[in-house]
């Protein structure tokens, strides 16, 4: 199985605005305004790497599988945030013709209100497969994903708290001060809400 997703942009408004980040860090006026977006914006693509979700509203997937493998139900474990059903599902076999050709929906179920969502195909055998291709047979394609404002509040908490390591410690070096850990922190706030 082959797993490739297109991440949707993201706007970290959606999460917190620029006053509170100016807040959280103590910068007195909105002269620094440009840099700290850039470090908010940091933080939240360390968060959401770290976090394992799907985070944008849109984000496209495509799910490539061999014949073998949809004799089984698909799980597609790291994949959060499906609509039921997704968003422009598209379910797809690859033809004696070289082309894909879609799959009736009476031949596949697919669940999307479980965690991992499944999908298992049912008594689908068509004649004109092509089952001899170097390419994968079924192709699956949705478009999913949660929005900034619908996460836990650990994941704003983890962004700020980043954001500020970023902001306070611009450079690598730091003479004569202990230093600790924070991506520690982040780490612990965002394990929680963690997909595997």
């Amino acid at each position: 199985m082959i797993v490739s997703k297109t991440q949707s942009a993201l706007d970290y408004t959606d999460l917190f605005s620029i006053e509170l980040a100016r807040y959280h860090v103590r910068s007195l006026g909105s002269a620094e305004d440009t840099v700290l977006a850039y470090y908010i914006n940091a933080a939240l693509d360390y968060c959401v790497a770290l976090s394992n979700r799907n985070i944008g509203a849109t984000n496209a997937f495509t799910i490539l599988l061999h014949e073998d493998e949809a004799k089984y139900p698909v799980f597609f474990r790291g994949i959060t945030g499906l609509a039921s059903p997704p968003t422009s599902l598209s379910v797809q076999y690859y033809t004696k013709d070289n082309t894909y050709a879609d799959v009736p929906a009476a031949n596949y179920r697919l669940r999307s209100d479980v965690y991992p969502a499944l999908l298992e195909f049912v008594d689908f055998n068509p004649s004109d497969i092509n089952s001899n291709s170097d390419k994968e047979t079924y192709k699956i394609s949705f478009s999913g994903g949660e929005t900034l404002a619908s996460l836990p509040k650990q994941f704003g908490q983890a962004v700020l708290l980043l954001t500020g390591h970023f902001y306070n410690q611009r450079e690598s070096e730091v003479i004569g001060q202990v230093t600790t850990e924070v991506k520690m922190g982040v780490e612990r706030l965002l394990n929680s809400m963690q997909k595997f």
